[in-house]
Formats: structure tokens, sequence, C-alpha cells
């Protein structure tokens, strides 16, 4: 059962996928057996993603850069 649950059991690892509808029921039972755990962590507000933006000034160095090393493998190539 656990090979389902995780997604790395194959599909026709058994003849027991044949026996009807009752797989999710069964699962069920066996993934409330899991321990749950209380992680502080999750007990306050979630924290913003800080994510620094990119000024224009290195927008276009990173361009360049592209732009240069479009041309290197051109010239490799070529």
């Amino acid at each position: 059962m656990e090979g389902f649950i995780t997604g790395y059991r194959p599909k026709d690892a058994n003849s027991g996928n044949d026996y009807g509808d009752h797989w999710m029921l069964t699962m069920s039972k066996e993934i409330e057996k899991y321990p749950r755990y209380e992680l502080a962590a999750f007990d306050g507000p979630p924290i913003p993603h800080k994510r620094r933006r990119r000024t224009n000034f290195y927008v276009a160095v990173a361009k360049a850069a592209k732009e240069r090393r479009k041309a290197a493998r051109a010239k490799h190539g070529a």
C-alpha cells in the first residue's frame, strides 16, 4: 500500500490491482496511520517572499552577456 501512496509502485505489480474500486478507502485508512506532527513554523502567518527586483542596469548587463554568449557560439559553430 505504501508504494501506491508514494507513487513508486508499478501499476501491474500484482493481481491486487484488479479487486475493485475500494482502493481509495484502503489508502485513506493507511494514510491515517501515519503520525501527525505539530510544527511551530505553521502556527504563524506565512512570511512574505522577498524577491529582489532587478534594475534596468542589471537587465541590460544580463542581456549583453547573453548576446556575447550567442555570438561566441555562432563563431565557434561556423
